[in-house]
């Protein structure tokens, strides 16, 4: 899978949404446990700094079953895009990711991210092993 620029998007730009079904950390765990392959798709939120983070939990958006387009968005160690954690306002104020240009992107280039892989493989491992042929791959993500 992968995702390409159709047009030139511009530095710091807003490109897509991380969307899909919230679980606590906890429940996303389970559910890894359940459907090992699933857990590519986990994307822990943790909360961000100030009072407002007080008695929050992380939480996981979870897009095995629900997804958009930027489920298929790869890693890499040499990231064009950033994710950029954002706040609903509204009863629970639950968290989104967004994804934006780190820099000038062109058009057909392929869309990666940087995985800050906050859950390695249980146990202590060291990881799932990356692939994306940088020349400053970390080996690991």
């Amino acid at each position: 899978w992968g995702v390409r620029a159709t047009a030139p998007i511009p530095a710091r730009s807003f490109v897509c949404l991380y969307s899909g079904r919230v679980l606590t950390a906890e429940a996303a765990d389970a559910f890894a446990d359940r459907i090992p392959l699933a857990e590519e798709y986990l994307f822990s939120v943790r909360p961000g700094s100030g009072p407002d983070r007080v008695g929050r939990r992380e939480l996981t958006l979870d897009a095995w079953a629900y997804r958009g387009v930027a489920a298929f968005v790869n890693f890499s160690c040499a990231p064009n895009l950033r994710c950029v954690p954002a706040r609903l306002q509204g009863e629970g104020g639950h968290t989104i990711v967004a994804f934006e240009a780190q820099r000038d992107i062109r058009a057909g280039e392929e869309l990666t991210y940087l995985r800050d892989w906050q859950r390695l493989q249980r146990g202590g491992g060291t990881g799932y092993e990356c692939r994306c042929g940088e020349a400053n791959c970390r080996g690991t993500y």
